[in-house]
C-alpha cells in the first residue's frame, strides 16, 4: 500500500506555480551518497514536476537551494548552470542542518505562467 503524501508537488494559483522542494531521491526512494548524483537527480525531479504542471525552466522566477554543507556550493553551481542556461531565475542558497532521507541538497522553485487570452 502506497503512503499518502503529506504535501502537494505543486500548487497553481493565478498564474503562479509553487513547487515543493525536491531532493535527489530516485523513484524507489533511495538517495545516492554522492553529492553530484543527488544534485543532478534533484534538478531532474524538479523538472519532471514542472513538466507535469505544463511549465519549464523559462517560467521560473525564483529558486531556493538548501545544502547540508556549503562545501558543496561550487559543485552545485556547476551542475545548476548546465541545467539553467540563458536567463536564470533569482536564487537563494542556504545551509541547513538536515534534510529528509539524509539528502545533501533540496531544490524548490516558484514559476509564473502568464494567462493567455
Amino acid at each position: 500500500m502506497q503512503k499518502e503524501k503529506a504535501y502537494s508537488d505543486f500548487i497553481h494559483q493565478d498564474g503562479w506555480i509553487y513547487f515543493s522542494g525536491k531532493t535527489g531521491a530516485a523513484a524507489d526512494g533511495s538517495v545516492p551518497d554522492d553529492f553530484a548524483e543527488q544534485a543532478e537527480q534533484a534538478i531532474h525531479n524538479l523538472k519532471a514536476v514542472m513538466a507535469s504542471a505544463d511549465c519549464n525552466v523559462d517560467n521560473l522566477v525564483k529558486v531556493t537551494i538548501f545544502l547540508t554543507s556549503m562545501d558543496d556550493y561550487v559543485a552545485f553551481n556547476e551542475i545548476y548552470i548546465r541545467h539553467f542556461p540563458g536567463r536564470r531565475p533569482a536564487r537563494s542558497c542556504v545551509a541547513v542542518s538536515g534534510l529528509p532521507r539524509n539528502a545533501k541538497v533540496e531544490v524548490e522553485a516558484v514559476a509564473y505562467i502568464s494567462k493567455q487570452s
